[in-house]
């Protein structure tokens, strides 16, 4: 059971599930599917619309996997053997929890694993990696459900997409930059789309691409200033993408996401919709070269064509049997796609 992704390294595969009243963390071979190791904590969340287990994906560095489980248990454990080096709950004593549980995944950033548990000075917060030491928490939105991001700007930033909005915060203090309010479902201001930061030279850079469902929608914000003196301000907004579940995919001058369930192709530019096209429920997309990688939330997957214009399924098959919101991995030509019930790889051949 669970809503985790796969992180890959080497030869090895890592991924949360809940196994009965037990959050576990499970590494297995990833050309076979076995089971190396797993570390198991006495823990279980359950939502009667989001169901049962962990929501995270592990992240690993320098040899090491940390894992949020969804009651707020973040564990660092030995990459080897899965023996934990620490744990500590970021919820603290208070134990206050989103409706949907934790779901962002960690971000490393140098010595630092940075998490989201939300709250009164606890927007953002920093741990040790080594030690799990609280090194800095700060910013007072409550939690939603995109993961800390890094962003490549003067200095570099953390963004947090939270309950209130975006907030950027610089990445050594934590100490709160800018911040812009999107609220999106006012009852349960889930935002879920991972914000993207554009910072290539193209049109608008740079600047930083965020979009909700719930009929919130989609802005291009424009980052100017310097430091603390930073600020944003929007280019344009859009009511024609708005992504409830997933984040989006870019290819050049456009971006490709969910509408809700149907794929839309937005000119980044302008915001204006190229087309829209596929259902695919509330599904999860990657790209991959010119290809973007659809996990629709059937269980199966489909290729669409990253073309502006026009909507070109290239072919579809039957990966997974249930409901899946699983985030579908691509390592080399392997494809590693999971749900709450099952897990499958699949090779895919490229044909001319």
């Amino acid at each position: 059971m669970g809503w985790s992704s796969f992180a890959i390294v080497g030869r090895y595969c890592v991924t949360q599930e809940q196994r009965g009243d037990w959050e576990t963390v499970v590494c297995y071979e990833r050309l076979t599917g076995r089971e190396v190791w797993f570390h198991s904590d006495p823990n279980r969340f359950h939502e009667n619309t989001s169901g049962t287990g962990p929501r995270a994906t592990p992240v690993v560095h320098e040899g090491r996997v940390y894992a949020l489980g969804a009651t707020g248990q973040l564990n660092c454990l030995a990459g080897s053997d899965g023996e934990v080096v620490w744990s500590v709950n970021i919820l603290g004593e208070t134990g206050e929890n989103a409706l949907f549980g934790m779901t962002g995944s960690p971000l490393i950033v140098q010595s630092q694993v940075i998490v989201a548990p939300g709250g009164v000075g606890r927007s953002l917060a920093a741990y040790d990696t080594a030690s799990g030491k609280c090194l800095w928490s700060a910013g007072d939105a409550a939690t939603s459900y995109a993961s800390p991001q890094l962003a490549a700007f003067e200095p570099t930033q953390i963004l947090n997409f939270n309950a209130e909005g975006l907030t950027s915060h610089d990445a050594k203090s934590g100490t709160v930059l800018w911040s812009y309010p999107w609220v999106s479902n006012l009852l349960e201001r889930n935002n879920v789309c991972q914000p993207l930061p554009i910072i290539d030279g193209s049109a608008h850079a740079p600047a930083i691409f965020l979009a909700s469902g719930y009929g919130r929608g989609s802005v291009l914000l424009q980052v100017a200033g310097e430091g603390t003196s930073q600020r944003v301000t929007p280019i344009w907004k859009s009511a024609q993408l708005k992504p409830k579940f997933s984040s989006v995919v870019r290819k050049g001058n456009h971006i490709f996401g969910l509408d809700d369930k149907i794929m839309v192709c937005l000119d980044l530019a302008t915001g204006k919709r190229r087309w829209k096209a596929g259902r695919y429920g509330y599904g999860q997309l990657i790209l991959a070269d010119q290809t973007i990688i659809v996990q629709a939330e059937s269980g199966e997957v489909a290729l669409v064509a990253a073309d502006p214009t026009g909507h070109r399924e290239i072919m579809r098959f039957p990966a997974l049997n249930d409901r899946t919101w699983n985030h579908p991995v691509l390592c080399d030509d392997l494809l590693y796609v999971r749900n709450d019930r099952e897990a499958a790889c699949y090779r895919l051949i490229h044909v001319e």
